[in-house]
């Protein structure tokens, strides 16, 4: 059998200890150790334990038990690990209770804990691949009975570890930031298996019918727009958008006075300004809007119509994308690259733009 409680030695006592008789209280709880040593897991005789107390003077019984209370968490492991408790083993560890004068009541949230941490830890492994069936509910409703378990402390340890499972399916699907048909469908099938309900707060439904159209936008068959420009018979449009379009440009600025500055007066209202004027030039790169318009994306280009001018950018001329909040930068192969502001469906161009080069 297991040896949870091992003999140990106490704790000399100091000189000042040895001088005035007091005896070390952390002997008291070796003593105690060392007797369940001897006589684990038989039950101990409470005379054995009231002797201790009474000879380390330790006035409080409560607070005598509250010591033990280490120990009687170490036999409720011991009893537990087989995940079975037998009648015996349950008269045993209620001795032990009363002998170690625990609170029913602690005693029981104590042992509703560790019983409860064996059948999570279970339940877990258990449903590992979002499935619950018949099989498997009878072998945890088996455990409980085993561990002891109380059904109220068996059931919320169900919901949490069923809801656990399902969060976990459903980070794991959105690491990528899309959902893909097949995933939609675990989700829903794990929730049906686990008898959870499916509905979601608006927070998460958003989220992930954000990244269902993700996906979608990438991989399933599109509906182009009727649009009111002409395109050849092989190019369709997919998204347009009021934007602004906007250019860097080469600025220079002002002529700047350099050299040390006075001022020398000469006569009434006439002055000499002394030092010299520096010819130097001051260029810097700024955005500059350059028109407004509605920008139209087809499989084959971007074409801007606008105020001043038209426009179109060929898939196969685009370098890069670099989205913002508000719009997104065409890095182009050469010439300008244009920056199109418009503040909705940012994320819906991008991924489309993506796709057509990828697919050009």
């Amino acid at each position: 059998m297991k040896q949870i409680f091992t003999n140990q030695s106490l704790v000399k006592p100091n000189l000042l200890q040895n001088i005035f008789g007091i005896k070390r209280r952390g002997n008291a709880l070796i003593e105690v150790n060392n007797l369940l040593a001897k006589n684990f897991p038989e039950s101990l005789v409470a005379n054995d334990l009231e002797k201790i107390r009474l000879r380390y003077k330790i006035s409080n019984k409560r607070f005598f038990g509250g010591m033990l209370i280490e120990f009687y968490q170490k036999s409720l492991t011991y009893f537990l690990e087989k995940k079975e408790i037998t009648e015996e083993e349950w008269v045993l560890l209620n001795d032990l209770q009363r002998t170690f004068q625990l609170p029913p009541s602690q005693a029981e949230k104590l042992f509703n804990k560790l019983a409860g941490e064996i059948y999570q830890v279970h339940f877990s492994e258990l449903i590992y691949d979002g499935r619950l069936g018949l099989e498997r509910e009878e072998e945890l409703e088996l455990l409980k009975k085993n561990l002891r378990l109380p059904e109220t402390e068996a059931e919320k340890i169900s919901h949490q570890v069923r809801g656990a499972c399902l969060d976990r399916f459903i980070y794991k699907a959105i690491e990528d930031e899309r959902i893909s048909p097949e995933e939609h469908y675990e989700i829903n099938a794990i929730a049906e298996s686990l008898n959870i309900d499916a509905s979601f707060d608006d927070r998460t439904t958003k989220l992930l019918e954000k990244y269902r159209h993700y996906w979608n936008l990438e991989n399933s068959e599109l509906d182009p727009l009727d649009v009111d420009i002409s395109l050849p018979k092989n190019e369709l449009c997919y998204f347009r958008v009021r934007v602004k379009w906007y250019e860097k440009r080469t600025v220079t600025k002002r002529v700047n006075y350099g050299g040390p500055s006075a001022r020398i007066k000469i006569m009434k209202g006439v002055y000499y300004r002394a030092g010299s004027m520096a010819v130097q030039s001051v260029s810097s790169e700024e955005i500059r809007l350059i028109d407004s318009g509605q920008i139209y994306l087809t499989n084959k280009r971007l074409i801007f119509t606008g105020g001043k001018k038209n426009s179109n950018i060929r898939l196969n001329k685009i370098l890069d994308i670099e989205p913002f909040s508000n719009g997104v930068e065409i890095v182009k192969d050469t010439g300008r690259s244009p920056f199109l502001e418009f503040n909705s469906r940012v994320d819906v161009f991008c991924l489309l733009l993506e796709r057509f080069i990828r697919e050009y």
